[in-house]
């Protein structure tokens, strides 16, 4: 049980006084006769004895107000040093708590209760960690079973460790980082990290997709021509371009043409199926991989599927607004034997010569790739 100093000072206030009171007792039984005469006037003589005890009841009686002073003084800047450390802590914008070496609690701010959705009420300088915790899981802010994984973490860390690990709350995901207290025990911080990955995700998400449709992007459709090589099983490649969509974007406002690429974006995605993959590589060009097991007339039937999707007007912004597309299937025979010859640029640019082809015989169709087709030369497929 701790004892404040001002308690302390109390205390050592009534030992003087008790002390100097019976030094006084002390002396006049010396002296051998009343302190004062009958006439209430100082008695002729006392003994040296009686003057050097009230001499020393004098001194310890000094004394004593300064220690109690100092004690009382002593107190005040301890509150003072507690106040200023308490704002200091409120005005964090971590979550803090300080454990001592019995794992109970000496002090928490206003950052971790908010955090916790903790009613500041019910904590209190000395109660177990654990008992902390279980607030926290009372409160909603984690589930019981990572309350339960944490108070297990927490009584049986190694004293003077340190660490860092991701949390999950009600709001969504914490830093927390502790690490051990010079006087023992040890200091955990709690940070809301939620923007924050929030913001990574999306990093990580628009590195491998389409900023405006959301579709994978060339980087990720190469990993699944690469993943679908590794199967060993048939696949389709193809790549799609819109035919008429520069008269359109020219004719209206670029911001129709973009809500024109994603209509034309949602449209092939319910034609293909789930497991497949339909990509925008940039301007009106998109490509779709279907992967498992592919057989020519899958691919036949999903590419004819796709042409008439997109040859249906499109009503935008009260506009109504006919392309069409033209389309190059690759169909992959991923026989083991072919497997080290098979690359993901080489599959692009022959299915690129198929769109050629299609280009070249009135759009609106598809064609296969077939060996005897040769590269166009650069200025006649720019023209087609």
């Amino acid at each position: 049980m701790s004892i404040s100093m001002r308690t302390l000072a109390g205390a050592c206030h009534r030992i003087v006084l008790f002390a100097c009171g019976g030094l006084c007792v002390a002396a006049a039984a010396v002296a051998g006769a009343p302190l004062l005469a009958a006439d209430g006037t100082m008695a002729a003589a006392v003994p040296a004895s009686a003057v050097l005890l009230m001499a020393t009841a004098a001194a310890i009686l000094y004394a004593g107000r300064r220690l109690t002073g100092a004690l009382r003084e002593a107190e005040d800047a301890a509150e003072l040093s507690r106040s200023e450390l308490q704002v200091t802590m409120d005005n964090m914008s971590q979550g803090l708590v300080l454990c001592n070496t019995s794992a109970k609690v000496v002090a928490v701010n206003h950052r971790f209760l908010e955090l916790f959705g903790i009613d500041p009420h019910r904590v209190r300088p000395g109660m177990p960690v654990a008992d902390l915790i279980q607030l926290q899981a009372e409160a909603g802010a984690m589930p019981q079973e990572v309350a339960d994984a944490v108070i297990h973490e927490r009584l049986t860390r190694q004293p003077g460790s340190s660490g860092r690990l991701e949390m999950p709350f009600q709001q969504g995901v914490l830093d927390v980082a502790y690490q051990p207290r010079p006087e023992g025990g040890w200091c955990c911080t709690f940070e809301d990290v939620t923007q924050r990955k929030v913001a990574e995700q999306q990093l990580a998400f628009l590195a491998q997709h389409d900023s405006l449709t959301r579709l994978p992007n060339r980087a990720l459709l190469h990993d699944r021509i690469d993943a679908a090589i590794a199967t060993g099983l048939d696949f389709a490649v193809m790549l799609v371009d819109l035919d008429h969509f520069k008269l359109a974007n020219d004719t209206f406002d670029h911001a129709l043409g973009d809500a024109l690429l994603c209509a034309v974006s949602s449209r092939l995605c319910a034609v293909m199926r789930d497991s497949d993959t339909v990509a925008r590589l940039g301007g009106d060009e998109f490509a779709v991989l279907m992967s498992l097991p592919c057989t020519r007339e899958d691919a036949d039937r999903r590419a004819a599927r796709m042409i008439r999707s997109l040859s249906e007007p499109f009503q935008l912004e009260e506009r109504r607004v006919q392309i069409g597309c033209s389309i190059g299937v690759n169909l992959v025979s991923n026989r083991p034997d072919l497997g080290a010859d098979l690359n993901t640029d080489m599959l692009l640019h022959q299915a690129d010569l198929a769109l050629y082809r299609a280009k070249q015989e009135g759009r609106r169709i598809h064609r296969f790739f077939e060996p005897a087709m040769g590269r166009a030369p650069l200025v006649e497929r720019e023209l087609a």
